[in-house]
């Protein structure tokens, strides 16, 4: 019998010890965002336009600029959008005159931008040689002067609400200012045709983070960054060497800390997140992603993010491919 109560008593002084320090780790551990010094976050969309714009994000009047009247330019404006972002799903709609709002004469113009802490959100259309990942929905035709029909409801084009399924899809720059021709014609081509655009898109942070330096650390502690486990037909891969995929669409597989988001760096810029699979019992979870490229050589590394705490880890090891 005293031997049982001993036995007991033993039990819960080492489960009360274990405990403790377990999830003192586990606690210190999940505090590595404390590692991570805030800075000043920034969302920046820059616009090229001709002849005037007038833009709304989630509903929101940022600029209202429809009676100028001039050529296009890269950019010919870069505003703070910063305060009128939401984490989750936005919209940004834009309305670009040619015209019709204006004086605009001949042909007019669209393209975009969206930097978010130094990340492309909305990717730039002269750039980008028609990319699938800069698709708008747009309304309107070359010398049409049909504005986009008010909903039953009474939403309006540039709300969240409002049905676009009618629209057409196109990949900016619009318009067929110059002689040079762009990836969606047939609008913004003769005066008076304005235009109408509307592109949803994610945020998943708004703040951005740094390492402090003064900060000493066991590498263990800072946020786990990515493994790469395959790329394409590749698999146990090395920086050191250039692979080799005939794919254009060549997958990307790894593993990550369970309960985190992966942001995918194609050519040293941020495409997507990858999709999460499993991890919940062993802590650790399998990602994938497929990217849609290119003939060439081509470089990739991924950066991991807490769902919870936001820590963000360093880039995983750079990883350099050609696709033949």
């Amino acid at each position: 019998m005293k031997k049982t109560i001993y036995f007991q008593i033993f039990s819960l002084v080492f489960a009360f010890i274990f405990l403790g320090i377990t999830s003192g780790k586990a606690s210190y551990y999940l505090k590595d965002s404390e590692l991570l010094k805030p800075l000043v976050p920034q969302a920046t969309l820059k616009l090229s336009y001709n002849d005037g714009i007038v833009c709304f994000i989630n509903n929101q009047l940022v600029i209202n600029a429809l009676e100028e009247d001039h050529n296009s330019k890269y950019w010919n404006r870069e505003l703070d959008v910063y305060k009128y972002l939401k984490i989750g799903l936005n919209l940004i709609a834009c309305r670009v005159s040619n015209g019709d709002g204006n004086k605009g004469k001949s042909n007019g113009k669209f393209d975009a931008e969206l930097i978010i802490n130094g990340e492309e959100i909305i990717t730039r259309g002269d750039n980008s040689n028609c990319y699938k990942g800069a698709i708008w929905r747009y309304y309107g035709k070359a010398e049409s002067r049909f504005h986009p029909p008010k909903e039953k409801d009474g939403d309006y084009w540039y709300r969240a609400g409002y049905s676009d399924s009618s629209w057409n899809f196109g990949y900016p720059p619009f318009g067929e200012e110059g002689s040079k021709k762009n990836c969606t014609e047939g609008i913004l081509s003769k005066a008076p045709d304005d235009a109408w655009f509307r592109k949803w898109f994610d945020v998943i942070d708004l703040n951005v983070y740094k390492i402090d330096p003064q900060e000493s650390v066991v590498s263990q502690l800072i946020y786990p960054a990515p493994a790469l486990i395959r790329l394409g037909e590749n698999s146990q891969v090395d920086m050191s060497i250039v692979y080799i995929t005939k794919s254009l669409r060549p997958v990307i597989t790894g593993l990550v800390k369970y309960d985190s988001r992966v942001k995918i760096y194609i050519d040293n810029k941020y495409v997507n997140l990858a999709k999460i699979q499993n991890g919940e019992k062993s802590g650790t979870a399998n990602f994938y992603y497929y990217p849609y490229l290119k003939k060439g050589k081509h470089t990739y590394f991924a950066v991991a993010q807490n769902k919870t705490t936001g820590a963000t880890s360093f880039p995983s090891k750079l990883i350099t491919f050609e696709i033949k």
